[in-house]
């Protein structure tokens, strides 16, 4: 009897496509004795791994479940320059992260015997979340569980981040090993020559951009565990905290300057969504509600003056992010329009670059070709390209990180894990 523990090394992740599926009992493995039985995690909670009770094959077995939580996490930023060039002073700010809360406990009763001693075999805290179970089950008159790996995930909204291939338990290094006494394969009324041996696995679909996990186990058991499946569904996570942010008090004007306008609720929202502030959703919600009342009044045409200046002979075009830095020095409406297709063209060139970076050798070429096609491979481009040429970690790429995607979007989590991939794996 073996139970093993699989974790994937850093540069191995695999990322594969996520899409919204429900609650899904995949067939179980192992022999066709005992009576069925249905053992699923709380509503909110996720499999994170078993207990046991084992002796030369698994006598009995119960699930291990793990409360999701979302949380902020405060860091501390430095001193840089964002991509639109700008200083950015000094700071703190909050960050939106992943994970469980508290042990893996045991919310139901044993399937199975009384036979054998307990054991646990859970996912670690860095990965706690049960994606696939490769099973092996023998015996002569009664066919019996006695082998269990787990493959073990991040919490990540969807997101598949280990390659679920039909032989994962053989791909990695084991990082945990439990075994019991070795199977002799002579249970009552045979020999060792007529034992019946069945393998297989259990893994949770992900296709159509979507990825499952388990929340819950099935399978079939009497006297020992007979055989064993996964229930695979969404991880239900639980609505992202929001915390009420400190203003900075403004300065008083000068004299002789003309009056600030106020902002509206919508131009507020924008601003605060722009800056990734824990306040944008609130914000957004309110301007919702204000419909054309939250918008500011529309501006009035007026006739243009020609310039009596001389004009620029270089033959140039100012590029879109000089032209937002302008709208945004005189306050123009038409700012937050422009910093959006500055950011966007910073975003096209990064990722331009870091496919031409990707492409050089072979290492990054096959690492770039295990990224899903479209936002994750997107992602994982711009992050070569923010790496590029760098030995260390820094705000510059945290401040690119953060501007991926559509805030509250999966593709932003894809985008944003694709380009964790290239930064982790360039600066190693």
């Amino acid at each position: 009897m073996h139970l093993r523990l699989i974790g994937i090394p850093l540069v191995m992740l695999l990322m594969a496509p996520l899409a919204e599926a429900q609650d899904r009992v995949m067939p179980a493995v192992g022999g066709p004795g005992g009576g069925r039985f249905e053992a699923r995690c709380p509503s909110g909670q996720m499999l994170g791994g078993f207990e046991l009770r084992v002796g030369d094959d698994v006598d009995a077995i119960r699930p291990l479940c793990r409360t999701l939580a979302v949380n902020l996490v405060k860091i501390h930023v430095n001193v840089h320059r964002d991509l639109h060039d700008n200083l950015v002073p000094e700071h703190d700010e909050e960050r939106v992260e992943y994970g469980v809360n508290g042990a893996a406990i045991a919310p139901t009763d044993w399937y199975g015997g009384g036979g054998g001693s307990v054991k646990f075999l859970t996912c670690p805290s860095n990965k706690p979340l049960v994606s696939a179970i490769y099973v092996e089950a023998e015996g002569v008159d009664t066919v019996i569980v006695n082998r269990i790996t787990l493959l073990c995930e991040v919490v990540s909204g969807g997101v598949p981040t280990e390659s679920r291939d039909r032989k994962f338990w053989e791909n990695y290094p084991l990082e945990n090993t439990i075994q019991g006494p070795n199977y002799n394969k002579t249970h009552p009324g045979g020999f060792q020559s007529q034992a019946t041996e069945t393998n297989g696995t259990s893994i949770c679909p992900d296709s159509n951009n979507h990825a499952t996990k388990a929340v819950g186990i099935s399978g079939r058991s009497g006297r020992w565990l007979d055989a064993v499946g996964l229930i695979c569904g969404d991880e239900k996570l639980p609505p992202t905290p929001v915390q009420a942010v400190g203003r900075t008090k403004a300065p008083p004007p000068q004299p002789g300057a003309s009056p600030t306008p106020s902002l509206t609720i919508c131009q507020a929202a924008r601003m605060a969504r722009a800056r990734n502030s824990p306040a944008a959703a609130g914000l957004e919600a309110q301007c919702r509600a204000a419909g054309a009342a939250g918008e500011p009044p529309p501006v009035k045409a007026v006739e243009r003056v020609k310039s009596t200046q001389t004009s620029d002979t270089s033959g140039q075009d100012r590029s879109i992010c000089d032209v937002a830095k302008e709208a945004r020095a005189r306050n123009s409406p038409a700012a937050a329009g422009l910093e959006a297709q500055c950011q966007a063209t910073r975003l096209n060139e990064l990722a331009s670059r870091g496919a031409e970076i990707a492409n050089r050798d072979p290492m990054t070429i096959e690492l770039r070709n295990r990224q899903s096609e479209g936002h994750v491979r997107r992602g994982f481009d711009i992050g070569m390209a923010a790496a590029e040429g760098q030995t260390q970690p820094g705000p510059g790429k945290e401040q690119i990180r953060d501007s991926l995607g559509p805030e509250g979007r999966v593709e932003k989590y894809q985008e944003q894990t694709g380009f964790d991939t290239a930064v982790d794996f360039s600066l190693e």
